[in-house]
């Protein structure tokens, strides 16, 4: 298998706290796209590591090290 390794870029701005979809715009996101992707993701590539790091206020904040613990990663999206 191949070993693949992802860092996954959150653009955590103020839009994502536009209220046009509720609670908002990044719980959505983090609901409907980021959890499918990232279970998807380790389930098609068991030997992979996945980090989340967020963009926001002109600076990058790692949410996650790189690590292939799916349940790490969706703990730490939750706390978001």
């Amino acid at each position: 298998g191949i070993m693949r390794h992802l860092v996954l870029l959150l653009d955590w701005s103020m839009a994502a706290a536009s209220p046009e979809v509720a609670p908002n715009r990044g719980v959505w996101l983090v609901r409907n796209s980021i959890n499918p992707f990232i279970a998807s993701f380790f389930e098609q590539n068991p030997l992979s590591q996945l980090s989340i790091i967020r963009l926001r206020d002109g600076l990058a904040e790692r949410v996650t090290e790189l690590s292939p613990n799916l349940a790490e990663h969706e703990l730490a999206l939750e706390q978001m």
